[in-house]
């Protein structure tokens, strides 16, 4: 059964097969439709990230994707709270932190979607590994946190730039103003937004036939 274009079996496949002794698959995956204790199964990809029952083969990744993922959104929640509320005198500052705010929370949604999938279908994983790879969920997903990574990055370089021009060169031309802040951070989430779902929409133009 390896090198066809079977990319996924459905659920129980090999039920009707009694007397079989050795099957050989593409994926390690595919081998958990394969019940019959005295069976052998061997896969050509080993999968080690994922197991028959989980996404995540190992308990650690599991338990901090659901503590990093909260953590990430309520100190961005709180964040941008904090910030609307006691409002400082430095606007343009002001403006870039709730940028960055807002892509930090960003993080937290899809590491708490991750979580969640791998909540919902714990116990049977396999069954849904090839429609969820495959799928506009998990390519959204991961453009959600492609998106806030380019986003934090390019935010925290425009601070950083805008400390150093104040510190090391405070007389030379005029800082950042409100509206040159927004222009930035919009163009930084223009160009985030193009890095993150391009290749998404690339692929799918790439294999609409």
């Amino acid at each position: 059964m390896q090198n066809n274009e079977m990319s996924e079996l459905p659920n129980g496949f090999f039920d009707g097969m009694k007397d079989i002794m050795k099957v050989i698959v593409d994926t390690s995956l595919m081998c958990c439709h394969l019940t019959k204790e005295d069976a052998q199964c061997t896969a050509l990809y080993d999968d080690s990230f994922a197991s028959c029952e989980s996404m995540f083969r190992d308990s650690a990744p599991r338990k901090s994707i659901w503590a990093i993922g909260i953590l990430s959104l309520l100190g961005a929640v709180f964040v941008i709270v904090w910030r609307l509320i006691f409002k400082e005198r430095n606007v343009v500052q002001l403006i870039m932190l709730m940028h960055l705010a807002v892509g930090d929370c960003l993080m937290g949604v899809y590491l708490v979607t991750l979580g969640a999938k791998d909540l919902l279908w714990s116990g049977s994983y396999y069954l849904h590994d090839f429609q969820w790879r495959s799928g506009l969920s998990c390519q959204v997903t991961g453009a959600i946190s492609v998106l806030s990574s380019e986003v934090s990055v390019m935010v925290l370089a425009l601070i950083s730039a805008d400390r150093l021009k104040n510190i090391v060169f405070p007389y030379h031309g005029r800082g950042l103003t409100r509206r040159k802040a927004h222009i930035l951070c919009a163009i930084i989430w223009v160009l985030s937004f193009v890095i993150a779902f391009l290749p998404s929409v690339a692929l799918a133009t790439f294999m609409t036939p």
